[in-house]
């Protein structure tokens, strides 16, 4: 039978591979679209989920918040500033957190931690691999609005 660490990391892999699949289904000139000049780009969606796994990792593997950085998400887009960079660092991002995840100990699973943001969330060390899957998700559906906005309503 599987752990809990293996169905969490197999869960994330694929899910950044589907997330990946999308969006480089969106031609690079809407890559940074902005929908109504007010929405959240597939750039931006696919450099947040990439850092999102670096950050869940750190937490992981430290088994505490890493310190946070109010501009990271903005200086990972900057970075990562083409469609190659952006899906290189959610392809590097995705390792690091599988690994951490597999390495996570098993006697800690069910450790609880709060987190700074949502109002203070308190969740377990479980909870926590499977945020990255369930965020990828998320962002996979706003890729898949995006290219209904631009026209193409193909399943990718």
């Amino acid at each position: 039978m599987p752990t809990v660490q293996e169905i969490a990391a197999n869960l994330i892999k694929n899910q950044a591979a589907t997330l990946a699949r999308t969006a480089k289904a969106v031609p690079e000139d809407k890559w940074k679209w902005m929908p109504l000049d007010a929405g959240r780009t597939v750039h931006d969606q696919v450099a947040e989920c990439g850092g999102i796994n670096f950050f869940v990792a750190k937490l992981l593997q430290a088994r505490e918040v890493p310190p946070m950085d109010p501009d990271a998400l903005k200086n990972l887009r900057e970075m990562n500033d083409t469609p190659e960079k952006a899906l290189g660092l959610l392809e590097t991002g995705t390792e690091t957190l599988v690994a951490a995840v597999l390495a996570f100990p098993e006697e800690h699973i069910n450790d609880t931690i709060t987190l700074p943001f949502g109002g203070g969330m308190t969740k377990s060390f479980m909870e926590i691999m499977l945020m990255p899957h369930w965020n990828m998700i998320y962002h996979e559906g706003q890729i898949n609005y995006i290219q209904t906005l631009y026209g193409d309503s193909k399943m990718h």
